[in-house]
């Protein structure tokens, strides 16, 4: 059963579009860039052998934001990464592509935060253009994707109980 969320919105157009993007990301296949690197616990590490096949909950930041800045937020997903650890069914991907310019600051950066979990970096900026159905709003960049590649669910679990419910729900699919 796949789940549609839709976003609150002000005017009826925009939840005509809001809809229509969640759909088209809701029939697609997501593909992770081609050249990843990974920071964990203070080092650059390999990418596990199951990166790509293994469902997860992917929180991609793109390069308009502060990467810095994002990745200081990310303790929000503490409690979701534990859970998917202990049951072994999913992984928390978080996916910065930041500025070609930035990138080797922001991996150095990144080690010294000594973060408790993997932080993916794309190293090419090709996700977005890899998967032209997601929308350039930042709204659209939490999703939970299957086994199968194709979007489960999309919104922040974090953002709210009723989010979070649903994400429980299609985690479980």
């Amino acid at each position: 059963m796949l789940f549609i969320l839709l976003f609150l919105s002000a005017c009826n157009g925009k939840r005509v579009e809001t809809r229509s993007a969640l759909e088209k990301m809701l029939e697609s296949r997501i593909h992770l860039p081609k050249e990843v690197r990974c920071v964990y616990e203070g080092e650059e590490i390999e990418i596990s052998s199951d990166f790509r096949k293994k469902p997860k909950l992917l929180v991609y930041i793109d390069s308009v934001n502060c990467g810095e800045c994002q990745i200081s937020k990310f303790f929000r997903f503490d409690a979701i990464r534990e859970e998917g650890i202990e049951s072994g069914d999913y992984d928390v991907v978080l996916l910065l592509s930041p500025k070609k310019q930035e990138k080797e600051s922001l991996i150095e950066k990144t080690k010294l935060f000594y973060l408790p979990y993997p932080v993916y970096f794309d190293v090419n900026n090709e996700f977005l253009s890899r998967n032209e159905v997601i929308p350039g709003d930042a709204q659209y960049h939490t999703m939970y994707i299957g086994k199968d590649s194709r979007v489960k669910m999309v919104g922040d679990p974090t953002a709210g109980e009723k989010i979070k419910e649903v994400f429980d729900c299609v985690k479980g699919q």
